[in-house]
């Protein structure tokens, strides 16, 4: 009984949300169309001349001007209904946001595919996201079962997430998702990555190559540790950081200092920003 609630209350919100995009969709062509009669009455200098096009019952320039606060008002109220909402998609079964997406940063843009990705993994944990299927969601608009999707299907589909990328953000995804620029994004790295499936794609580069440093060492966990963390601290700041893999520079250890704070922003997490 619950669930067939929760299913009923989603679908009506659904219909809502679409009902209100409408309305807003309707009341901003309204306004628009008023607001250039207005510009045009303007050259009226006694105010007062009918507007073009409206008819036998033309309006003045002043009830045009109170027609356009009103639509305005009703703008404002349509615009606050917006806000995104997590309900059931009666048409494809499965939960999607509705309404106006969020930025997976309220400090800016992110700047890196890692960053990005860990900020959706951020969002995707926030209470009630769990219902949220992203594979359903991103198989839903490749009707080709390809494995791909447009740029602006793909926007979509982060929509339906809740999420809204910044232009550089999805950038930055374009240029892992569709390397050759042919258009389509591959989506399944990035569903199985935020399902918790590691993709190379994904990580940052100086993780990769410190990751080929270990291997080609042969070092296990307690030998890294030993090797970069002399003193036993457990917890360093950047600082400490920087000076021990400085100590450790070699042919084939070699890491700069942007790598270096690179690594450490990816242990600690200090570069998420959301």
């Amino acid at each position: 009984m619950a669930l067939s609630k929760a299913k009923n209350d989603s679908a009506a919100a659904w219909s809502e949300k679409e009902k209100a995009g409408e309305q807003l969709r309707k009341a901003k062509e309204q306004i628009d169309t008023l607001k250039d009669k207005l510009r045009r009455e303007e050259d009226d200098t006694t105010g007062r001349r009918g507007a073009p096009g409206l008819g036998a019952g033309a309006k003045s320039y002043t009830d045009l001007a109170a027609k356009v606060k009103e639509l305005e008002e009703d703008k404002h109220v349509l615009e606050s209904q917006k806000k995104t909402v997590l309900a059931l998609n009666p048409s494809t079964g499965s939960f999607e946001y509705i309404g106006e997406p969020v930025a997976l940063s309220k400090d800016g843009d992110l700047n890196s595919v890692p960053e990005v990705v860990s900020a959706m993994k951020v969002w995707l944990k926030r209470p009630g996201n769990d219902r949220l299927s992203v594979l359903q969601i991103f198989e839903g608009l490749d009707l080709a079962n390809a494995g791909e999707v447009r740029a602006s299907d793909f926007e979509s589909a982060m929509a339906r997430l809740g999420v809204r990328l910044a232009p550089k953000e999805l950038q930055a995804l374009k240029e892992v998702l569709d390397p050759h620029h042919v258009g389509y994004l591959s989506y399944r790295p990035l569903v199985r990555e935020l399902l918790g499936v590691p993709q190379l794609d994904f990580m940052h580069k100086v993780v990769i190559k410190l990751a080929r440093v270990v291997v080609d060492r042969d070092l296990t966990q307690p030998k890294l540790l030993t090797l970069i963390d002399l003193d036993t601290q457990a917890n360093m700041t950047l600082d400490a950081f920087q000076s021990s893999m400085n100590a450790c520079k070699a042919p084939d250890f070699n890491f700069s200092v942007e790598e270096v704070t690179a690594l450490f922003r990816c242990v600690t997490g200090a570069a998420q920003r959301t």
